[in-house]
């Protein structure tokens, strides 16, 4: 028995979520069946995270034992020529025994991208949030900046959750444009359900002047649900990145890949500077766009 560590990329927008659902159409259903045409039984595979039915990955990770004595890159191909061309798995590692794809982790980069122009896209309508008036972009990008750091998140996560804890830490929360499009990055060390999702419909609220940017964190600090704004649409959100180390410097792979979008955004490389930031997790670095 090998341990292997799947990278994985998906459109989510015809799966009900990564988690395996009866009846339903899933992400780590599906890779299951392919596992299984390769190897000739019945596998786990542990995902990283679990994406809400609707949401993208460029960078879902996951983790699988299984009697399989080929090169790692043989079965990476094998699984991609089995499974739907909505589902890739882009890289494939044999990994220690022990490797957990979802206790292993460390931290998880989301990017959510809104559509800022008078008019839709007919490209871009499964991965970008059409909004049509103007943003108070710098108010949001101010109110962002409470999330940094180690919270109670109650008052953004999905009504009857049943986490132990609702303590989550947020190491960046930041926007960047370009072009007509507006991208909130955000780094935790995990998520609870919905939370990216409601906060993400807040900012919008403070970007369109309903909420000043200070009652984000008064919001924060209440941990009451009813107080945040709606959950927005998960066809916009995006899993980038899993991170297996401590959250530092970014390699110059995850720099290259953060300037990457499954819209139609630029796909270049953005200006871009590495800034100090100092959260509850001690000291550290960022990517921040220069504008």
């Amino acid at each position: 028995m090998s341990t292997f560590k799947l990278t994985i990329e998906y459109d989510g927008t015809d799966y009900h979520g990564w988690q395996v659902q009866p009846g339903m159409t899933t992400i780590q259903g599906m890779l299951q069946k392919a596992v299984k045409r390769i190897v000739g039984k019945g596998v786990h595979v542990m995902g990283a995270g679990r994406t809400d039915s609707g949401v993208h990955a460029l960078g879902q990770v996951a983790s699988l034992r299984a009697e399989f004595s080929h090169p790692p890159d043989t079965l990476r191909r094998a699984l991609t020529s089995v499974l739907p061309p909505d589902i890739v798995v882009t890289a494939v590692e044999e990994m220690d025994n022990d490797f957990h794809a979802q206790r292993w982790a460390k931290w998880k980069r989301y990017r959510y991208t809104l559509l800022t122009r008078p008019y839709p896209s007919a490209i871009e309508r499964r991965y970008a949030l059409f909004v049509p008036y103007p943003l108070k972009i710098d108010a949001m990008a101010d109110a962002a900046r409470a999330l940094i750091g180690t919270h109670d998140f109650s008052a953004f996560q999905a009504a009857h959750s049943s986490v132990k804890s609702s303590v989550r830490t947020v190491l960046v929360a930041e926007f960047r444009q370009e072009g007509d499009h507006l991208s909130f990055e955000i780094v935790a060390g995990g998520f609870l359900r919905h939370m990216i999702r409601i906060i993400m419909g807040t900012l919008l609220d403070v970007g369109r002047g309903r909420l000043r940017p200070e009652e984000l964190k008064a919001i924060l600090e209440g941990k009451d649900r009813n107080h945040a704004s709606k959950t927005i649409s998960p066809h916009a959100l995006c899993l980038l990145e899993v991170g297996y180390q401590p959250f530092g410097v970014y390699s110059e792979k995850s720099v290259q890949q953060s300037a990457l979008s499954i819209t139609n955004a630029p796909l270049t490389r953005p200006s871009a500077s590495l800034s100090h930031w100092r959260g509850d997790g001690g000291e550290g670095l960022r990517l921040a766009a220069e504008r």
